[in-house]
């Protein structure tokens, strides 16, 4: 199942592709990034066909080697607006694989992402505001606003609700003893998102069925529910220790 179909199954995640896929203003799209200015979301991206197809021409030389500019990066989500920097991808001969970086207007790197696993499925990135072919990088990439242009990447921009994700000794709070806990590395669904909190519980095999459906052997309502504020899984570079659990779908 991938991504995008599991989202079309799920009738609470129509109205946010409807606001993706539209063609909107940036007033209109950013509300809901702007109540809760703390919250993250997941961009999942493609190579453009170009790099693919050098891909395969190219990557069983001697040594092969090509670099691309993917991406221009603003201060707003508007291309006439200053530029702060790039969105550059290499191919890296020793992985056998691209990396990507983040450039200024220098062309100093300011984050890398060296670890893009099997980008035919999709690269995903943390990002924590969108409006159009734009969404927003967390500010210690650029050290304050900088929106990175998607457009042409294939790009799909949603919430983490619904989602199965990947979490690893997080701090959070039970919703209903109040009390501050910290989860075990595990897979958890994001149920809901309420006043900027992700509402999780453990996931279980029915949470996503691959194949036949499965019948449920556990009591969903005893599950404890948990509190989650999205700025608990800040990084120390600024990023998001956060993951989905199946990136690939099943």
């Amino acid at each position: 199942m991938s991504r995008l179909h599991s989202t079309l199954k799920s009738l609470t995640h129509i109205p946010t592709l409807i606001m993706l896929l539209a063609s909107t203003s940036y007033a209109q799209t950013t509300d809901a990034g702007d109540q809760h200015p703390d919250l993250i979301y997941d961009c999942q991206f493609h190579l453009p066909e170009a790099l693919e197809q050098w891909y395969n021409l190219n990557h069983t030389s001697v040594n092969p080697f090509g670099t691309w500019t993917l991406a221009g990066i603003y201060k707003t989500p508007d291309r006439t607006s200053e530029k702060r920097g790039d969105l550059i991808a290499l191919y890296d001969s020793t992985q056998s694989n691209f990396v990507l970086r983040f450039t200024n207007n220098g062309k100093q790197v300011v984050r890398e992402v060296s670890d893009v696993g099997d980008w035919g499925y999709g690269i995903h990135l943390h990002v924590i505001n969108y409006a159009g072919d734009f969404v927003k990088l967390p500010d210690a990439y650029f050290g304050g606003d900088a929106w990175l242009e998607v457009k042409g990447l294939n790009a799909i921009t949603a919430s983490f609700k619904g989602e199965i994700v990947s979490l690893c000794d997080v701090e959070a709070t039970g919703q209903t003893t109040g009390k501050q806990v910290i989860l075990p590395c595990d897979n958890y669904l994001v149920e809901d998102i309420k006043n900027g909190r992700f509402v999780i519980r453990k996931s279980v095999p029915t949470d996503m069925p691959c194949g036949d459906i499965l019948e449920n052997s556990e009591n969903l309502e005893a599950l404890p529910r948990y509190y989650l504020q999205p700025l608990m899984l800040k990084t120390k570079n600024g990023d998001f220790h956060i993951s989905l659990a199946y990136p690939r779908g099943c």
